[in-house]
């Protein structure tokens, strides 16, 4: 194991911030560095891979600490979130006992996919271990940010500098395809020191945009929250003109990855944002903003992919003629077999890797925890409605657009249970039903006083 050059300077800021019990900005760091899945602060080498300890894992462990150091400060959670991470937990016991009973019980009379994309018996392993522990750590990702994020301000910074975080990394991504294109030296060991392969190329080696995340796909799906919190935020949380430029930027990026999982993505918020308005124009109101945005999108999409019209065509039309199409179907195929001879709770998790998030759900964890996940997410979406404070609940209805998006998207084109990504989305939708169970817990007291 080895520290990186980003991560010497990462944990003597990180230490300072510790001693001085500034825990609140460490948390805040740590929302900064949610999209950075590339850049580790200590890393293994491997014989087939780069791995190691993210910049954002190191800081929650640090949040986790210091949670453990103020252990005397108060911390409830509401009865709504408490209902939600019960069947969170209902989730993680299911793949626990998939993860470690199932691959004894097969004990190698089935094949898997591995995470190279080659079969093997099914026996268990000390991947099936690494997958579940990177998985419970979502867990604690969770309560790291209903304990940070008590307050409706502290909610609301940590909103801004998510968006700001992304903003960064678009602008780190048109550096490194700029340095792609006229072959520049690109500073690998800055960002995407956990990333051998950044130099993404699609036909004729047009290069990719990845900035500091471990693949195109990946900063697409945090632009498709990103797009969608900014998107549906209202003009006193967010000036127009602020907007304006963060969609742009978001848009741009996205686009630029030419992946599947952005064009998907972005067609799916085009027909939410058309859908919404349709039921505007029902009763005679058009949001001339929202018509603009969709103009807006569609002009820049057109203006990109124009120059580019075989490489949609290869990640649209085309996908299933590549040979990564055909990998990715093939897979598939063999993933819903494999769920169809083990239905009951699937083979755990590491037993069977896949591209697309269907299979993989199901394979993985079974009927149960599938109908347990929809289930949350539907959770999740009916609390919409239990949102009282008007600022919270845009921002939740926000987040959950974009949340829903990014799961049927993920259903196609990945579901990653180790990326911290989708839950620190979901650390954000529990803190604000917390939050505002709180201010309104509050004001109920004022007035019966």
């Amino acid at each position: 194991m080895t520290i990186t050059s980003i991560g010497l300077i990462i944990i003597t800021i990180t230490i300072f911030l510790f001693v001085l019990l500034q825990f609140e900005k460490l948390f805040y760091l740590s929302i900064f560095f949610i999209p950075f899945t590339a850049t580790g602060v200590f890393l293994i080498n491997r014989v087939n891979r780069i791995t190691g300890i993210s910049v954002f894992d190191y800081i929650v462990i640090l949040c986790l600490l210091g949670m453990i150091v103020n252990i005397k400060r108060k911390f409830a959670i509401n009865r709504i979130v408490y209902r939600l991470i019960i069947v969170y937990m209902l989730f993680l016991i299911n793949l626990i006992i998939s993860t470690l009973l199932m691959p004894l019980l097969i004990n190698g009379n089935t094949e898997g996919y591995d995470q190279y994309g080659n079969l093997y018996p099914i026996n268990l392993s000390l991947f099936n271990f690494t997958q579940l522990l990177y998985f419970l750590f979502s867990l604690i990702i969770i309560f790291v940010f209903l304990y940070y994020m008590d307050s409706e301000s502290r909610l609301l910074k940590s909103i801004y500098i998510f968006i700001y975080s992304g903003v960064f990394v678009c602008i780190w991504g048109w550096y490194q395809l700029a340095s792609n294109i006229i072959d520049n030296k690109y500073y690998i060991n800055i960002f995407n020191n956990m990333n051998e392969g950044y130099k993404q190329v699609i036909y004729k080696n047009i290069p990719r945009l990845v900035s500091v995340t471990l693949e195109p796909s990946n900063i697409s799906m945090i632009m498709i929250i990103l797009i969608c919190l900014v998107l549906f935020l209202r003009d006193d949380l967010i000036s127009k003109k602020m907007k304006y430029i963060f969609l742009l930027i978001f848009f741009i990026s996205t686009v630029l990855t030419f992946s599947t999982t952005s064009i998907l993505g972005l067609i799916l918020i085009i027909l939410y944002i058309i859908y919404k308005n349709l039921r505007y124009l029902q009763k005679i109101k058009i949001n001339f903003n929202r018509i603009f945005y969709v103009i807006l999108i569609f002009v820049i999409m057109v203006s990109i992919l124009a120059n580019y019209y075989n490489v949609f065509q290869l990640i649209t039309t085309n996908k299933l003629s590549t040979a990564s199409g055909v990998e990715r179907f093939n897979r598939m195929i063999y993933s819903l077999n494999l769920f169809l001879k083990y239905p009951i709770i699937g083979v755990g998790l590491g037993s069977n890797e896949t591209y697309d998030g269907l299979s993989k759900l199901l394979s993985n964890s079974g009927i149960i925890g599938f109908l347990l996940f929809i289930y949350l997410i539907y959770l999740i979406n009916k609390n919409i409605s239990n949102v009282r404070n008007d600022k919270l609940r845009n921002v939740y209805t926000s987040l959950c657009v974009g949340n829903n998006i990014y799961f049927v998207v993920a259903l196609f084109s990945g579901l990653n249970f180790t990326s911290p990504f989708l839950w620190c989305v979901w650390g954000f939708l529990f803190s604000i039903l917390n939050i505002d169970k709180r201010i309104s817990n509050l004001r109920h007291d004022s007035t019966i006083d």
